[in-house]
This record gives structure tokens, C-alpha cells and sequence, in this order.
């Protein structure tokens, strides 16, 4: 019994005339010679190698993959349809060419332009192959985007669901949620809420945050010197950010008096942990000898 030849032998041309299986081929397109077909090979070749092979041949093996992922998602987990990969298959499954653009791409009644020297013909090819691979890119973007968010929206509701229960963590991720707008709408009111509830309970990031909410005026009126107590309570518990915000506010005289030595002094003890702004500002102090000695080596 002879087996039946799938689609990809419509795009060659039989070369030796016996019934070999797997006879003498060549590529309608670009005249590529296989002298044993293998249909693996040929495949392979019309997608991925063959210069010239029409945008609807490459197409129809990404179709046949996606009918194939689209058959199996009734077996695939929750978790796993949301991926990025499968995603973006349902989507390749839904993206056919019309019957005019289909029109547009073949060569002639065969697809066979071995041995012409139409070059604007082959640069129109060249252009829908592009156009082609732009909207992959863009469908790929396109389900990233919708799992990222997907994710983002079960995160904040885990956060809102843990805080309500008052883990004091998910109380200040949650503020975070609000403030930045993640999984949710931005709300700087109920940030800065959160931020005030996890400090009270001694939460050193939140103590920060809620410093950074006075000094700019986030979910509430603008307050230098709560923004400095804050910033000196969890300076105090070595909290990296608020060393550096504390030696800001001796500097400029943000809700306390100017002490340049201090600042000088908070830049230095975060600058030796690496703090990166810290070791800017340090090298600033050197430089313009601003609680301390010019150094400009230093600096």
C-alpha cells in the first residue's frame, strides 16, 4: 500500500520517475535538489531555509502545529494555557491570510518561479515575509502582555487576601499595588493607608514609604518634618534608602535645621554599604567640601 504524500510534496517537483518513496526532489521555488525526499528535511527547508517559498506555504505547517496545541488544551492545566507559548499559538491559529493576500503571495498557478527574473516580484515576497514576521512579533508581545497582567491582577488579589488577615508584608506589597498601579488602579489615598497601617506596626519599608508619601505629598498633605521623623525611625533600624533620605534633610534643612556634618556623615554610612546615590553624594561632599575637607582624589 502505497502512503499517502502530505501536503509539503506539493511544493516540490518529482525529479526521478520510478516509485521510489523517497525519490529525487527539487524546491519549486528556489531549485533546491534533495536527491532522497524526506518530508522532515523538506519541511524544514520550505520553512525556515528556502529564500523565495511563499509566506502561505511556510504557513500552513504553522497551522497544522497549532491545530495540534489547540487539540491538546482540553489536557493541558490552567496554568500551563496561560503561558506565553500557548498563548501565542491560539493566537497563530486565528491568524489566516485572506483569499486575496493569498492571491497576492503565489507566483503563478504552480508557485513555480524557477527560472524568472522578476526581482520586484521577489522583493514584494521579501516584503510580506517581514510583514509576517512583524505581526509574530507583535502577537508574541500581545500574549506576554496578557499573561504579565493576568499575573499581576492574582497578585494583588493574594496581597488584598493576606492583608485582610493582617500579614503585615502583604499590607505593605499591597500599598505598593495602589501606589504603582499594579493589578489594579492607581489609588495613592489607599497606599498611603496601607503604608500608615504597616507602620504602626513597626514594618521598616513601610516606615520609608509613608516617609516618602509626606515628603511628596502622596495620598496625603505634604509634611517635611513627619517625612523627617520617618525617614530618622527607620534610618535608626538601618533601613539603606532612609539613610540616605535622612542625610537629604540635613542637607537641604528638609523638616530639621541644615547639618552638613551629618549628612556628610549619613552619606558615608550608606555609601559603605554600597548604596548607590549615597556614593554620588559622597563624592559630591568631597568635591564641593560640604561637611567635610575638599578631597577631590576622593571625590
Amino acid at each position: 500500500m502505497v502512503r499517502k504524500k502530505g501536503p509539503v510534496w506539493e511544493h516540490f517537483q518529482i525529479i526521478s520517475k520510478n516509485n521510489d518513496p523517497h525519490p529525487h526532489v527539487r524546491c519549486k521555488y528556489c531549485s533546491k535538489d534533495f536527491r532522497r525526499a524526506v518530508p522532515e528535511r523538506m519541511r524544514a527547508h520550505i520553512d525556515k531555509k528556502c529564500p523565495v517559498a511563499p509566506n502561505n506555504a511556510k504557513f500552513q505547517f504553522i497551522q497544522q502545529n497549532t491545530t495540534r496545541i489547540n487539540n491538546v488544551s482540553d489536557h493541558l492545566s490552567e496554568e500551563e494555557q496561560k503561558s506565553p507559548e500557548f498563548l501565542l499559538a491560539k493566537l497563530y491559529s486565528s491568524f489566516k491570510l485572506s483569499n486575496r493576500e493569498e492571491e497576492k503571495m503565489q507566483t503563478d498557478d504552480s508557485g513555480d518561479i524557477e527560472g524568472s527574473s522578476n526581482s520586484s516580484h521577489l522583493g514584494h515576497k521579501i516584503g510580506v515575509e517581514k510583514n509576517t514576521i512583524k505581526a509574530f512579533e507583535l502577537y508574541k508581545k500581545a500574549a506576554e502582555k496578557g499573561y504579565i497582567e493576568k499575573n499581576k491582577i492574582k497578585e494583588f488579589e493574594l496581597y488584598k487576601e493576606a492583608a485582610a488577615k493582617d500579614h503585615i508584608d502583604s499590607i505593605y506589597r499591597l500599598g505598593n499595588c495602589y501606589l504603582l498601579g499594579i493589578g489594579t488602579e492607581k489609588k495613592e489615598i489607599k497606599a498611603f493607608e496601607l503604608y500608615k497601617k504597616a507602620a504602626d506596626k513597626d514594618h521598616i519599608d513601610s516606615i520609608y514609604r509613608l516617609g516618602n508619601c509626606y515628603l511628596f505629598g502622596t495620598g496625603t498633605e505634604e509634611n517635611e518634618f513627619k517625612a523627617f521623623e520617618l525617614y530618622k525611625k527607620a534610618a535608626d533600624k538601618g533601613h539603606i534608602d532612609s539613610i540616605n533620605y535622612l542625610g537629604n534633610c540635613y542637607k537641604f534643612g528638609t523638616g530639621t535645621e541644615i547639618n552638613k556634618i551629618k549628612a556628610f556623615e549619613l552619606y558615608e554610612k550608606a555609601a559603605d554599604k554600597g548604596h548607590i546615590d549615597s556614593i554620588y553624594r559622597l563624592g559630591n561632599c568631597y568635591y564641593f567640601g560640604t561637611g567635610t575637607e575638599k578631597n577631590e582624589i576622593k571625590a
